[in-house]
């Protein structure tokens, strides 16, 4: 992890590592919580996860998504404004439960519902996960070098919100005159795109929230959100605004 150098200041840092010292806004903390939460994880994989009973399934999976639904409830009771690291820390475990019950959950309707049942592809698909997990840190770590932001994508996790409803809707559509197989292998695509969501934002997360922990001389914290004028507090140091 990468700890830059107590002289630098905000403003001399590029846009990339500036993004990484980022807190999610506090006007909207909430609504991301309880919507990545109750819906995208809970309501989304309720089903699949309980139908067909699998008792391994529900035992490596159940657990985790009840300790996180706690945790979501227990934030959402809070002020947000003080909450601010432990909500970058929630999304990060948030999106690694996310990531690991969609991955059970795909494994299961493979091995279940469209009969892949052979040791040496669930072997491939455990080993092509992990890869691809190990890959985006690695890839994230990169991207906290002052010199090059090798990151550069224009997915935004926020973006699952606005296109999930119409590919839903399409997919609906279109699983509508297929075949019960035809339509788990509609399932499983979508279920991973769900996964890679999940652990995209578990990795960025839980970054940015041991990147702000290592740079602390770095970190604002702001009493305004969405444009308003306030007080920036950069730990114990007030610091008033100036007006454009």
């Amino acid at each position: 992890m990468l700890k830059l150098d107590q002289n630098l200041k905000y403003r001399q840092l590029p846009k990339h590592l500036q993004e990484h010292l980022t807190f999610v806004p506090t006007d909207v903390t909430k609504q991301v919580i309880a919507v990545f939460t109750f819906i995208l994880l809970d309501l989304v994989i309720a089903m699949p996860l309980l139908f067909p009973f699998v008792k391994t399934v529900l035992f490596v999976t159940i657990p985790v998504i009840t300790v996180i639904n706690i945790w979501a409830i227990l934030l959402l009771l809070k002020d947000s404004t003080q909450t601010k690291f432990e909500s970058l820390l929630y999304l990060g475990f948030l999106g690694a439960v996310g990531s690991f019950s969609y991955f059970v959950l795909i494994l299961k309707m493979n091995f279940y519902a469209l009969n892949v049942q052979s040791p040496i592809l669930i072997s491939i698909s455990i080993i092509v996960y992990l890869v691809y997990v190990i890959l985006l840190i690695y890839l994230r770590e990169k991207n906290t070098s002052l010199s090059r932001n090798i990151l550069k994508s224009k997915f935004n996790n926020l973006n699952i919100i606005k296109w999930a409803a119409p590919t839903g809707y399409i997919l609906t559509q279109i699983m509508v005159n297929q075949t019960p197989q035809i339509m788990n292998s509609y399932m499983v695509v979508m279920y991973s795109f769900i996964m890679f969501f999940f652990t995209n934002m578990g990795i960025k997360f839980l970054h940015r929230y041991l990147f702000m922990r290592n740079n602390p001389h770095l970190v604002t914290f702001s009493t305004f959100e969405s444009g308003r004028k306030g007080t920036k507090v950069r730990f114990g140091k007030v610091n008033r605004d100036v007006k454009n």
